[in-house]
């Protein structure tokens, strides 16, 4: 181990106890930190919620297993129907080429155009 400085300075650690030990106690604290940080990264791991893929569509990424649609500035996109007959509908409608497009999800019981007849209380799995 390198001498220590002739100006006074004072080492962050107890030299004689490093000499003593042979380094083994920085191989512990070493471990210590190692093992911190691993449980660190576990804990603070997000959960993951997965809802159900075939009953949501997403008109953005064109997952529509119940269809999809569109006419002018307006696209659909359907999810599968619950026993119920009702399904969830993804719209999308844009005002012209510059307006930003505005995204609706309905849960419905028919293809009323653009948004369809709202589903009644219980729809959609009890969603509505």
């Amino acid at each position: 181990m390198a001498p220590l400085p002739a100006t006074g300075e004072r080492p962050c650690f107890n030299v004689k106890r490093l000499r003593l030990l042979g380094g083994r106690t920085m191989v512990r604290a070493k471990l210590y930190v190692a093992v911190l940080v691993a449980l660190s990264c576990v804990l603070a791991a997000p959960g993951v919620a997965e809802a159900d893929p075939t009953q949501k569509p997403n008109i953005a990424t064109g997952d529509c297993p119940g269809g999809t649609g569109g006419i002018l500035a307006v696209a659909w996109c359907n999810g599968e129907k619950f026993p119920d007959g009702s399904y969830w509908h993804n719209v999308a409608m844009t005002g012209g080429t510059f307006a930003t497009p505005r995204f609706e999800m309905n849960c419905v019981i028919n293809d009323a155009f653009p948004s369809g007849t709202p589903a009644p209380p219980g729809g959609c799995g009890g969603a509505v």
